[in-house]
């Protein structure tokens, strides 16, 4: 499974052991943080292009990274 993980800058270090489970179980991950969200060469098209099956994210402002194409990806935010 591909999983999309969604953090605030200074909470990517509270999935560190979520990515290591991830590895551990050979799931692929993509980490994107605020800083990267705020990039001009981001966009939800982009972002939105890649196959994920889940997204993980820190903070509820991100719902609108969640959805892909009109359809809702689940997400739970932690």
């Amino acid at each position: 499974m591909r999983f999309l993980l969604l953090s605030s800058g200074g909470q990517a270090s509270c999935l560190k052991t979520l990515m290591k489970e991830l590895v551990a179980r050979e799931h692929e991950y993509f980490l994107a943080d605020s800083n990267f969200l705020k990039n001009e060469f981001t966009t939800l098209e982009n972002l939105h292009s890649q196959s994920f099956d889940a997204v993980i994210m820190t903070d509820y402002k991100f719902k609108k990274y969640a959805s892909c194409k009109g359809k809702k990806k689940e997400s739970r935010e932690i």
